[in-house]
C-alpha cells in the first residue's frame, strides 16, 4: 500500500491489529462500530471510547455505515426502517474519520448529507475525534460501578488574527457537544466540559436553536433522555477572547453544517480596526450555489 501511494483502512480489527498499525504507516483509520443494524441502540454507542485507543495511535475511527432515509423499502433486514439517521450522522461528524452511508442510490438524503461536507464532498472535520468526557467514565452519582453514559467532547483550535492595533494572534476552541440516552438530567460546569472555569462562554443548541451562558456560576444542564435515542448538540464558543478583542459578536459559524467552524470551511479568522469599527472577517471556501449561513451571537 505504502509504495503505491494508498491508504488502509482496517475493518472489525483486534486490539491486536490496531497495535500492530504503529508498525504499517498506511494504516490510517479503523472501524469502531459494529455491522450497521437499523434503528439498532447499539449500533453507534461506545464509538468515542474507541477512539481513545485509535487517537492515542494515530488512528482515525469510523463507523460502519448508516441509512440517511428513515424507510427503505427492499432492504434485506427484518426492520427496513430507520429513525435515527441524525444522530447516526453527528455521530459520524464528530468522528473525523471517513464517512460512509448505505441508503438505496434513490434514497439519499441530501439535508443531511449536506451538514457533513462541502458540496465538493470535503468532509468537515473537527480537531480530533470526539472522546468522552471524563464524567462518561466514571460512575455517575449514587452509583458504584462506572457509567456506560454517552457524553462526547471534541473541538477546534484557531489562530485568529487581531489587527486591532498592535498585531496578536489570539488562540479560541470551538467545542463540540454529543450527549444521547442519559438515565437521568446532568448539570455540567465548565471543569466538567475541560473549559477554563475563568472565562465566560455561549452554548448554542443546535437542533432546539437555543442559546444559553457558561460559565462558573452558570451551569449547564442535560435533560434525561426518554429513549435511547434521544440527544443534545451543543456547540459552545468562549465570549471572553472576543469581548476582550473589543468585538460586539460571538461567531458560532456555518449553522448549515455540523462543524460549524472546520478549516475546510473557514480556513481564516481576522480581527481588524475598519474606519474607527472593530470587524470579524471570515475566510469562506464555497461555490456560487451553496448557502452559507453563519450565525453570530
Amino acid at each position: 500500500a505504502s509504495e503505491i501511494g494508498a491508504s488502509i483502512a482496517l475493518s472489525m480489527p483486534s486490539p491486536r491489529d490496531i497495535l500492530n498499525s504503529v508498525r504499517v504507516p498506511a494504516v490510517l483509520q479503523s472501524r469502531a462500530s459494529p455491522d450497521y443494524k437499523p434503528s439498532d441502540p447499539d449500533g453507534s454507542r461506545f464509538i468515542s471510547r474507541t477512539s481513545m485507543l485509535l487517537w492515542s495511535l494515530g488512528l482515525f475511527a469510523y463507523k460502519g455505515t448508516f441509512w440517511t432515509t428513515s424507510n427503505q423499502p427492499g432492504c434485506r433486514y427484518d426492520v427496513c426502517v430507520e429513525n435515527n439517521s441524525v444522530l447516526h450522522s453527528v455521530i459520524v461528524a464528530l468522528s473525523a474519520g471517513p464517512i460512509m452511508v448505505s441508503d438505496r442510490y434513490d434514497q439519499l438524503n441530501p439535508n443531511i448529507i449536506s451538514k457533513l461536507c462541502l458540496r465538493d464532498g470535503t468532509l468537515l472535520k473537527p480537531g480530533k475525534p470526539a472522546t468522552p468526557l471524563d464524567l462518561a467514565m466514571l460512575p455517575l452519582p449514587g452509583d458504584s460501578a462506572p457509567s456506560l453514559i454517552e457524553l462526547t467532547h471534541t473541538f477546534t483550535d484557531y489562530l485568529i488574527l487581531n489587527q486591532n492595533g498592535s498585531s496578536s494572534q489570539i488562540n479560541v476552541r470551538w467545542n463540540y457537544l454529543l450527549a444521547f440516552g442519559l438515565p437521568r438530567s446532568m448539570i455540567l460546569t465548565p471543569t466538567d466540559l475541560n473549559l477554563d472555569p475563568n472565562q465566560d462562554y455561549i452554548v448554542y443548541d443546535y437542533f432546539q436553536e437555543q442559546l444559553y451562558k457558561l460559565n462558573a456560576s452558570i451551569s449547564l444542564t442535560l435533560p434525561s433522555a426518554s429513549s435511547p435515542f434521544d440527544f443534545n448538540y451543543m456547540i459552545i464558543v468562549p465570549m471572553t477572547p472576543f469581548v476582550e478583542a473589543g468585538l460586539g459578536w460571538i461567531p458560532i459559524g456555518d449553522l448549515t453544517k455540523y462543524i460549524t467552524v472546520a478549516p475546510q470551511r473557514i480556513p481564516e479568522l481576522s480581527i481588524s480596526l475598519i474606519s474607527s469599527q472593530i470587524s470579524l472577517s471570515l475566510k469562506i471556501n464555497s461555490n456560487d450555489s451553496e448557502d452559507v449561513l453563519i450565525g453570530m451571537v
